[in-house]
């Protein structure tokens, strides 16, 4: 697969949530105007379930600089992420959420479908 080259400077949006494991920042950067790399931040504190969040952002990142077609990633989140379940969860906005990783799994979902939709609009 061919690797999207990141350039020094990417834009982007890092939203904050308050979850049961602490506050969770998701950085979501566009590269080429689509999604192009995940950073997960969960809280300050160095343990366990912020090194694994920490990496799910990168291998998150790395797949979406691959030739992975914006389809496949929304198909492979949907199925391995959302409603993924710690047995904690919490409400967001009114939202139930069932784990870090189903919230982590819709906020990238949420803006696949931004993409796609922007995509849609750009050909009509």
């Amino acid at each position: 697969m061919a690797k999207k080259e990141r350039p020094d400077v990417v834009n982007g949006k890092t939203p904050r949530f308050q979850t049961n494991c602490g506050k969770l920042y998701i950085t979501l950067n566009k590269i080429d105007e689509e999604l192009g790399e995940v950073k997960i931040e969960l809280g300050k504190s160095g343990h366990c379930q912020k090194t694994l969040l920490t990496f799910i952002g990168v291998l998150l990142s790395k797949l979406l600089q691959t030739e992975i077609t914006q389809e496949e990633l929304h198909k492979f989140l949907k199925k391995n992420g959302v409603e993924a379940n710690c047995g904690q969860h919490f409400i967001i906005k009114g939202a139930k959420y069932f784990s870090c990783l189903d919230l982590i799994s819709r906020n990238c979902i949420d803006e696949l479908n931004k993409e796609e939709k922007c995509a849609s609009e750009k050909k009509t």
